[in-house]
């Protein structure tokens, strides 16, 4: 599996340049969308089906990973939804889409180890985000 052989920031890089081949995204706004990219591969979706407005699938990808990392913390989808300036639904409807395919070990299991991987990254980027 590509996710074991490389290291994330070079599996970022490669999906994000391939996705967004115009596009110079920061470092965070990158983990942000590799694990979208991850459940949408996962999932068999596109950005477009996880996200109802391509225009803001990228505010919504990083609305939806805070939210993932910060749970456990008691943040409300409003105050996420007020952080990166889009709408409360369009949180919640990233969320959803989410736990409907993580519900579904199946779907998941070709990506875990990459969904883990990218997380553990995230996680590491949490000082910059709350820098931001």
């Amino acid at each position: 599996m590509i996710a074991q052989q490389a290291p994330v920031s070079t599996l970022v890089n490669v999906l994000c340049d391939r996705m967004f081949p115009h596009n110079r995204m920061q470092k965070r706004d990158r983990m942000f969308t590799f694990l979208c990219l991850t459940v949408c591969r996962a999932g068999n979706l596109s950005l477009d089906q996880l996200f109802s407005d391509r225009r803001h699938a990228t505010v919504e990808a990083r609305a939806l990973c805070y939210f993932l990392m910060h749970r456990e913390q008691g943040l409300t989808v409003r105050a996420i939804a007020a952080r990166f300036g889009t709408s409360i639904g369009a949180v919640w409807d990233g969320i959803e889409r989410f736990r409907h395919i993580t519900a579904q070990p199946r779907l998941f299991q070709d990506s875990y180890a990459a969904y883990l991987e990218a997380l553990t990254s995230l996680k590491d980027y949490q000082k910059t985000l709350n820098d931001c």
